[in-house]
């Protein structure tokens, strides 16, 4: 019997142990991946003051491709700096940033109907309506696509404005 309960006990301890460990590597996670409340982490998605990741934001709409951008062809907006992969992408940005930037300041579309924001991997996109949307995974976006109404898009927006105001 007293076997038992010490048998019980480092299970227990085990699994305790088990759980804290995974709370920790989930906060880690949290700051590794940039998770927060939407407005948190600014207005813009950016990494080192780099948008995006350096991925060319006007390639979306006139290519359907991600492309990397260089620092040769790039521009200030935002308080970050956006890279294209041509003076003429560069142009058409700087003429029109709202119609190229990706919607959601670049962060994840799927988070940000959840109130959070997740910086997100530019390869994984897709253009609505003229609008550029950027995922954290693959998962994520078929997720959205699946659960995809004008009422999830409308959710995401307040969400979204009511962080512009932190």
């Amino acid at each position: 019997m007293a076997q038992s309960f010490f048998v019980r006990h480092k299970i227990l301890t085990v699994i305790a142990v088990i759980l804290l460990l995974f709370s920790a590597a989930i906060i880690v996670m949290s700051i590794k991946l940039s998770i927060g409340p939407v407005g948190m982490w600014g207005p813009v998605s950016a990494k080192n003051g780099i948008a995006i990741n350096g991925y060319d934001t006007v390639a979306y709409l006139e290519s359907g491709r991600a492309e990397k951008g260089v620092a040769e062809f790039s521009t200030q907006w935002k308080g970050v700096t956006w890279y294209f992969a041509s003076e003429g992408r560069k142009k058409s940005f700087d003429a029109e940033p709202e119609k190229y930037a990706p919607k959601f300041g670049g962060y994840c579309a799927k988070a940000v109907t959840t109130g959070l924001t997740i910086v997100s991997d530019p390869s994984v996109f897709e253009v609505r309506d003229g609008q550029v949307l950027l995922f954290f995974v693959e998962d994520a976006k078929k997720d959205w696509q699946k659960e995809y109404t004008p009422e999830l898009l409308e959710k995401a927006d307040e969400h979204w404005r009511a962080g512009e105001s932190i």
